[in-house]
C-alpha cells in the first residue's frame, strides 16, 4: 500500500533594522552600513528563531568623470536555534561588488554593475547586471549569475518612480528564473526614498576667521548628491550680517526654492566654492542650500561667520621732541616731528602715501614740509618715521599729519587718518668766557674781621626795627645789636646811651617818632637780649635834627639820617674797642680774579630757569650750579643776557681742585616744562701761588677819608709789629666806597682813604722801627714790603665793566664772586661797611698743586 503523510504548514518572519552612515570625520568616500536582523521559522509544531547581523563597506570615486563605486560584506553573522534534535548553522556569506555609470545625463542613466559571492557550504557565485532609467521615470533592469548548478541564472526587473508627498514613491517588480526546482520568482515593492540632496557640511572658513581685501575670499563647503543620479545639484550660498535673519532665510529657500530673499548676498552655483562679493567691513553669517532641478532643497549642518576685513590706517602719535641742546643763534634746528602711523587692524596695508603740513601762527595756511611712501604695514603694527625739523619762524607752530589722504586704502575708519599737534619753537642761546684759562691765586685768611657799626637805620616815618640788627641770618651772619649785647653782659662796669635822629627833608620836627626809635631799640637789648635795663640809657639835651650826611641829596642818604646812634658812656679808646671793635669770622680760602661768563638767549616764552652749570671735566662731576639774572632786553623783547663771575667755588663755599680742567654748560627751561642745554664748553683753572693774609678792616665816614673809630690807631700797631717781626710779610692797602654820588668821586674817594690810611700806617711804622735795637733788616727792606696804592687810572681799569667796582663788599658776604653784590645796594647799613679801608698782611710762595 501506499504512505501516508500528514499535512502541515511552513513559515518565515524576518525583521531587518539598518544604519547607515558615511565616515567624514574619516573621508567622505566611505561609507559603513549595518543590518541588524531578527528572524523566525515554523514547520509544523516546530519552530526556531534567528538573530543575525550583516555589515558592509562602500567606497565611491569617479573614473572618468562617471561615478565608480566599490563594495564589500560580512553577511549572517549570528546564531540560530534548532527546529527539533539538530541545528541548521547560518550560511555566512562575503560578497563583493562593484558598479560604473557609463551614462549620465537628464534623459538616461545607464549602470552597469558585478559582484561576486561566497556562501558557507556553498560555491563561489559571480554575478553581473545593467540598470536603464529613462528620465528618472522607468527603469529596466537584468542580471545573469555564473557558476549556479541547481538554480537559474537569469532575472529581470523594472521600476517607476514618481515625486509625491516631496519624497519619492517608487514602484518596482523583479522576476528571478530559479530553475527547475522552483520555476519563475516573481516579487514586487512599493518604497519611499528621499529625493532631496544628502546633507552636506561646510568646510572652510573656520568660524570667525578674518578676510583681508588682498587675500582670496573664498567659502567652502562639501558636495551634496543627489539620491536621483541624473538630477543636478546647484548651491546657494546665503550670506547677511544678521544671524536670525538669515535663519529665517534659509528656511524659507528650503520651503521653496525659487523665493527671493533680501539679505546682504544670496549667489547660486554648480561649484563647491564661491568668492565672497564686495561687501563692507564686518561680521557677516553664512549658509548654503542645496537645490536639485525640481526644487527640492537640503541646508547644511550649520551657520557660519566671518569677518570681512580691511586695514584701519590712523595717525597714531604726532608730538614735537625738541632738541634737548640749545641751538646758537644761527642755528635754525628745532628737534624732531615724530609721527606714528598705526594699523589697527589685522589686515595689512600697502602702497599708501603719508604727509606732513606745518602752519605758522594760522592753522589754515598750510605748508607741505614731509611727504613719503609706505609700501606696507602690517596689521597690529606701527611705523615710526621722525622728521628733522629746522625753521627761521620763532613762535607757534600747527603740524597736521595725515596718512592716505588720496583715499587709495580701503579702510574700516577713514575718520582717523588725521592728526594735528602744537610745536613751539626751542630757545637760541650760547654761553661764552672772556678766556679759556683762569690764571689766579689761591688765598688762605689766617685772620678775618667783620666790622661793628654802632647805628640802627629805619625806614621812612617807621620806628620798626629790622630783625637782621638782632637775628643772624645770611646777610648779618654777626646781627650788631646782639654782639653789642653779649659784650655788654662780659663787662659789667659798661654802660651805653642812645640818641634817636630824624631825616630833617620828611620828618623834621617828629620829636615822638625820634623817641619812639630809641625806645624800640631799647626794648630789644632789655627785653630781647637780657641787657640790664639801667645799662641802656636815653641820651639827653641834642638835636634830633643833626644829620649824619649832609652834602647829599640822594634819597639813600636821607635813610642814613634816619637812625639810632650807640655810644658809650664815658667812652675812651679802651670801652669803645670792647663795645665796637670788630668781630673774627672764619673765612674759607679764596682764589684771587675769577672767570667771567657770559650768557645770551632768545627765546618765545618766558623762560622760568636760567642756570649757569660747572662741571669738573675729568669725573663730569657738576661742582656748582649759579643762577642767571634774566635781563630783558627792551629793543628785541625776546632777549635775555647776563654774565657771571665764576671765582673757583663749589656748593659748600670751598675753592674746587686748582690745575685742573673745568667746563660750562648754561640750562634753560621754560614755562612749558622744556629743559635744554647749550654745549659743553671748557677752560682751565691755573694756580701756582698761595697768599696767606690777615685781614684788618677800617671803616671811614661818609665822603671822607676820616676813619670812624678812634681805636684804629692802636690797631695799625699790631699791624706794624708782624711786618717787622715777619720778614716774609707784605702789607698793602685797598680802598672802597658806596654808591652813593658820581661814580668819578667815589673813585677818587676809594683812592684817597687807602692813600690815607698808608701814609698813617707808615708814620705808626717808622716809629716802631726806631725803638728797635737790633731790627731784623734796614728801614728800606721794611718798607719796601708796605705796597704802593693803585693809582687812580689803575683803579679804574680794574673796576671797569664790573658792577661792584670800588663799592665791592667784604668778600665773606659775597664769597663766590668779586664782582657782583648779592644783597641790596638800599640797605644803609651795608653802605657803611663799603665806606672802608681793608688792611692786607700776607705772605706769598709758589706751588704746584697735584693734577
Amino acid at each position: 500500500g501506499s504512505q501516508q503523510f500528514e499535512k502541515g504548514s511552513a513559515g518565515n518572519f524576518l525583521g531587518v533594522a539598518s544604519f547607515g552612515q558615511r565616515l567624514d570625520w574619516l573621508y567622505d568616500r566611505i561609507s559603513v552600513g549595518l543590518n541588524a536582523k531578527f528572524g523566525k521559522s515554523t514547520l509544523a509544531d516546530y519552530s526556531a528563531w534567528t538573530i543575525a547581523s550583516d555589515f558592509g563597506v562602500m567606497y565611491r570615486m569617479k573614473l572618468y568623470d562617471r561615478p565608480f563605486v566599490l563594495g564589500a560584506t560580512v553577511q549572517n553573522i549570528g546564531i540560530q536555534t534548532k527546529f527539533k534534535d539538530e541545528t541548521s548553522p547560518l550560511p555566512l556569506g562575503y560578497r563583493f561588488g562593484l558598479s560604473y555609470q557609463f551614462i549620465k545625463c537628464d534623459w538616461h542613466n545607464f549602470l552597469l554593475a558585478s559582484d561576486i559571492a561566497k556562501y558557507k557550504y556553498g560555491n563561489y557565485k559571480l554575478a553581473f547586471g545593467a540598470e536603464y532609467w529613462f528620465r528618472n521615470l522607468l527603469a529596466v533592469r537584468g542580471g545573469y549569475v555564473f557558476n549556479e548548478d541547481d538554480l537559474g541564472d537569469l532575472s529581470f526587473g523594472m521600476s517607476i518612480r514618481v515625486d509625491a508627498f516631496n519624497s519619492g514613491l517608487q514602484a518596482d517588480y523583479n522576476q528571478s528564473d530559479f530553475g527547475e526546482a522552483l520555476g519563475y520568482d516573481m516579487a514586487g515593492a512599493i518604497s519611499v526614498k528621499s529625493v532631496s540632496p544628502e546633507s552636506f557640511r561646510l568646510l572652510l572658513p573656520q568660524n570667525h576667521h578674518v578676510f583681508c581685501p588682498e587675500h582670496e575670499n573664498f567659502v567652502y563647503w562639501e558636495n551634496s548628491p543627489d539620491p536621483d543620479v541624473c538630477d543636478v545639484v546647484s548651491y546657494r550660498v546665503l550670506i547677511d550680517r544678521n544671524e536670525n535673519k538669515l535663519k529665517t532665510a534659509i528656511e524659507d529657500v528650503c520651503k521653496n526654492s525659487d523665493l527671493k530673499v533680501e539679505i546682504d548676498s544670496d549667489q547660486i552655483t554648480e561649484d563647491t566654492k564661491i568668492m565672497i562679493p564686495e561687501v563692507v567691513p564686518g561680521t557677516y553669517y553664512w549658509s548654503v542650500v542645496a537645490v536639485d532641478k525640481n526644487g527640492h532643497a537640503t541646508a547644511a549642518d550649520e551657520i557660519r561667520s566671518f569677518v570681512k576685513s580691511a586695514p584701519d590706517l590712523k595717525i597714531q602719535e604726532l608730538a614735537f621732541l625738541h632738541s634737548d641742546t640749545l641751538p646758537d643763534f644761527d642755528d635754525n634746528y628745532q628737534g624732531e616731528i615724530k609721527i606714528v602711523i598705526a594699523n589697527s587692524s589685522s589686515c595689512p596695508a600697502y602702497d599708501f602715501q603719508v604727509t606732513l603740513c606745518d602752519s605758522f601762527d594760522c592753522k589754515q595756511i598750510k605748508i607741505p614740509v614731509l611727504s613719503f611712501k609706505v609700501d606696507s604695514i602690517d596689521g597690529r603694527s606701527v611705523l615710526t618715521r621722525n622728521y628733522e625739523w629746522r625753521t627761521d619762524e620763532i613762535g607757534k607752530h600747527y603740524f597736521s599729519a595725515a596718512v592716505d589722504p588720496q583715499e587709495t586704502v580701503m579702510e574700516l575708519d577713514d575718520k582717523n587718518n588725521y592728526k594735528m599737534c602744537t610745536a613751539v619753537t626751542v630757545p637760541r642761546g650760547r654761553i661764552y668766557a672772556n678766556s679759556d684759562t683762569l690764571d689766579t691765586k689761591k688765598i688762605i685768611y689766617t685772620y678775618c674781621e667783620v666790622p661793628i657799626i654802632p647805628f640802627v637805620f629805619f625806614e621812612k616815618e617807621s620806628a620798626e626795627v629790622s630783625a637782621d640788627f638782632y637775628n643772624e641770618s645770611w646777610l648779618y651772619p654777626l646781627p650788631p645789636l646782639k654782639i653789642i649785647a653779649d659784650r655788654l653782659k662780659m663787662r659789667e662796669e659798661l654802660k651805653i646811651e642812645l640818641a634817636g635822629f630824624l631825616d630833617p627833608t620828611s620828618e623834621a620836627g617828629n620829636k615822638a617818632l625820634a623817641q619812639e626809635r630809641m625806645n624800640r631799640v631799647r626794648s630789644i637789648f632789655v627785653d630781647s637780649l637780657d641787657v640790664p635795663e639801667n645799662r641802656v640809657l636815653f641820651r639827653k639835651n641834642y638835636d634830633v635834627n643833626r644829620l649824619r650826611v649832609a652834602r647829599s641829596t640822594n634819597e639813600m642818604a636821607y635813610e642814613e639820617n634816619r637812625r639810632v646812634e650807640i655810644s658809650v658812656i664815658e667812652k675812651n679808646r679802651e670801652d669803645e674797642l670792647a663795645l665796637f671793635g670788630p668781630k673774627e669770622m672764619d673765612q674759607q680760602p679764596l682764589i684771587m680774579d675769577g672767570i667771567d661768563i657770559h650768557a645770551d638767549i632768545r627765546a618765545y616764552i618766558d623762560v622760568i630757569t636760567w642756570q649757569l652749570l660747572l662741571k669738573q671735566t675729568k669725573t663730569g662731576k657738576i661742582v656748582n650750579r649759579m643762577p642767571l639774572n634774566l635781563d630783558q632786553d627792551s629793543q628785541t623783547g625776546i632777549d635775555r643776557r647776563d654774565h657771571i663771575v665764576w671765582a673757583g667755588l663749589n656748593y659748600e663755599k670751598n675753592i674746587v681742585p686748582l690745575n685742573q680742567r673745568y667746563s660750562y654748560i648754561m640750562k634753560v627751561e621754560d614755562k612749558l616744562g622744556r629743559t635744554f642745554y647749550t654745549r659743553q664748553k671748557k677752560f682751565f683753572v691755573k694756580c701756582d701761588h698761595t697768599q696767606t693774609q690777615e685781614l684788618q678792616v677800617h671803616l671811614n665816614q661818609f665822603d671822607s677819608p676820616k676813619e670812624m673809630f678812634t681805636f684804629n690807631e692802636d690797631r695799625l700797631q699790631d699791624i706794624a709789629n708782624s711786618l717787622i717781626s715777619s720778614p716774609e710779610m707784605r702789607v698793602k692797602f685797598n680802598g672802597y666806597s658806596c654808591e652813593i654820588g658820581l661814580p668819578s668821586h667815589n673813585l677818587n674817594l676809594a683812592y684817597n682813604r687807602a692813600e690815607t690810611i698808608r701814609n698813617r700806617f707808615l708814620k705808626v711804622l717808622k716809629s716802631k722801627y726806631d725803638e728797635l735795637e737790633n731790627p731784623p733788616q734796614s728801614w728800606q727792606q721794611i718798607v719796601d714790603r708796605v705796597m704802593l696804592n693803585l693809582t687812580k687810572e689803575e683803579l679804574k681799569r680794574k673796576y671797569a665793566g664790573h658792577p661792584g667796582g670800588y663799592n665791592e663788599p667784604l668778600r665773606y658776604y659775597c664769597p663766590c664772586t668779586l664782582n657782583e653784590i648779592f644783597y641790596s645796594t638800599n640797605d644803609a647799613y651795608v653802605r657803611n661797611i663799603n665806606r672802608r679801608v681793608d688792611i692786607i698782611l700776607f705772605s706769598e710762595q709758589s706751588f704746584i698743586e697735584q693734577k
